[in-house]
């Protein structure tokens, strides 16, 4: 058995892709997320649309199709989500790739532990196999 000795830190992060026209919107998250305005769980989806715009804020624009395959820094992704992003760029929407980090908020955490997907008209997200 090893034991380590020095800083340990149990901290993650998830990187996921955006792909949507323009910025994310909380009316087009709520809608996609199937949630109302007046639920009782308001103030946790306000924390999950803020992590995860907030981390689409400060990630990487993706511009063509060669920064999809040379990210190295960051979890593949599956084929179909690749194919995905490149007919995202082909239509002309925003591609973005991001990381939460379970040293976040709740909501940011919260998205750290589970492989999420969301897909809607006028969005597409995913983090299916860039989890902790």
């Amino acid at each position: 058995m090893k034991i380590k000795m020095d800083f340990v830190s149990n901290s993650s992060s998830t990187s996921f892709i955006y792909m949507g026209n323009g910025n994310l919107s909380k009316k087009v998250f709520f809608a996609a997320v199937g949630v109302a305005k007046d639920s009782p769980l308001i103030e946790i989806f306000d924390s999950l649309y803020y992590a995860i715009t907030s981390a689409i804020d400060s990630g990487e624009k993706i511009i063509n199709e060669a920064q999809l395959e040379q990210k190295v820094e960051y979890p593949d992704f599956t084929k179909e989500v690749i194919e995905k992003a490149k007919d995202a760029l082909a239509q002309g929407k925003n591609v973005v790739i991001a990381k939460l980090s379970s040293d976040g908020d709740i909501g940011e955490s919260f998205l750290c532990m589970e492989a999420f997907e969301i897909l809607s008209s006028d969005f597409y997200l995913s983090a299916l196999d860039n989890y902790w």
